[in-house]
Parts: structure tokens; C-alpha cells; sequence
């Protein structure tokens, strides 16, 4: 919830930046008159959770992400793909830092996305993954400041949307598997695909005006 009001809030920010409008004002009264309805329904189980919430969840967070870093570290391609909840148990050596209760307790998955890529396939390949990442955000950073002029200026909309979007996104998939679930990965894909589509129609329409005022 947190991340998502940062990506709404980052999202009518630069909105206002390209153009502002009363009507902007007004959309972003009535979101905030809505959330605070949502947040008032909701602050009950909130505070319930964070009243109730084991401690024991940071600590396991903290051996998990330990113990991954472990993997990551014995062998430069890491452990090998869906080896994490074999090989965080004994005989492995990996999880020997957490205390378990008996020897039949099962050690559980490391809950960020990046820790987990670079204790199954190393250090290496979670460079590469977020590099990937970065690549298209920065790419489409790029595009929302070449369509600040002309008539393709309204589309500056789509790359605003994806800025606030993927910025949640990649935050909170260092909290949980978010970008390891199969149908966000595949809409992650698709939208990597919307900004080299977008990148690709900018440098069609500056080469053709280039061309034209020749």
C-alpha cells in the first residue's frame, strides 16, 4: 500500500510538471478524499497488524537474506535455478546460522527477488538482471523528456504512468517476489516492450523532421 500511494503521488507530481490544470486539482482531491475513506476502513487491520506482528518476521528476513548471500558467494553462478529450499537445509551448510527448533524444521525462500537471483545464479547474472531493469527506466526517463514539445507531447502521459509504475515496482520486489511471479513477469515484459516501441517511434519522428527541414 505504502509503495503504491508513492508511485499514485509520483505519478500526479510529474503529471502537474507537464501541465497543470484545475481538473488535475480536482482528480487529485477526489483520490485523496477516497484514500483517506480507504485508509479510515483499513486503519483497524492495520494497526492490528503491526500490533501482532511477530518479531520474528525481521529476524527470519535478515538469516534468509544471510544465507543467500552465502550461496551467492560460494560459487560464481550460484546454486543452480529452484535449489534455494534444498539446499538452505542440512546437509547444506548455507543455513547453519538459523536456529531451528529440530532437525526436521525446513528452512523457508529468501522474500526479495534480487537476493534469490543471485544466490540460484550469482553475483553476475543479478548485475545483469538489474541492469536490464535500469536499462528501459532509464530509457523511458529518456523518452518523457524528448516528448516535451509538438503534438507528441500528450503521449509524455504514457512514460509518466511507467515511471511511477516501475518504481513501485522494483521497490517492492526487495520485499517480496513480485517481479518472480510468472504473470508479472510477462506484464513487465510487455511493458519493456511499450518504451522500445515509444523509443522507437521518437527516433523515427526526429529523423523525420530532420529529413523535412532539409
Amino acid at each position: 500500500m505504502a509503495l503504491f500511494s508513492l508511485s499514485i503521488f509520483v505519478i500526479f507530481l510529474l503529471s502537474y510538471a507537464h501541465k497543470f490544470s484545475f481538473r488535475k486539482v480536482g482528480v487529485a482531491g477526489l483520490f485523496l478524499i477516497l484514500g483517506t475513506g480507504v485508509l479510515y476502513k483499513a486503519s483497524d487491520t492495520i494497526m492490528e497488524r503491526i500490533r501482532t506482528a511477530p518479531e520474528e518476521s525481521v529476524s527470519v528476513r535478515l538469516v534468509l537474506a544471510e544465507a543467500a548471500q552465502n550461496m551467492a558467494n560460494d560459487k560464481i553462478f550460484g546454486i543452480g535455478l529452484n535449489n534455494f529450499a534444498l539446499k538452505i537445509n542440512p546437509p547444506y551448510t548455507y543455513g547453519n546460522h538459523i536456529q531451528r527448533l529440530n532437525e526436521d524444521d525446513k528452512g523457508g525462500l529468501v522474500e526479495t527477488i534480487y537476493l534469490m537471483i543471485a544466490a540460484e545464479t550469482g553475483w553476475l547474472n543479478l548485475a545483469v538482471f538489474i541492469f536490464m531493469l535500469l536499462f528501459f527506466y532509464v530509457k523511458n526517463v529518456k523518452n518523457y523528456f524528448k516528448l516535451k514539445h509538438g503534438k507528441w507531447r500528450k503521449y509524455r502521459y504514457i512514460c509518466i504512468a511507467l515511471i511511477g509504475a516501475l518504481l513501485s515496482i522494483y521497490l517492492q520486489s526487495s520485499l517480496e517476489w513480485v517481479l518472480k511471479q510468472t504473470n508479472n513477469f510477462y506484464q513487465l515484459m510487455f511493458i519493456f516492450a511499450v518504451i522500445g516501441a515509444c523509443s522507437r517511434i521518437i527516433k523515427e519522428r526526429i529523423s523525420n523532421e530532420n529529413s523535412s527541414n532539409k
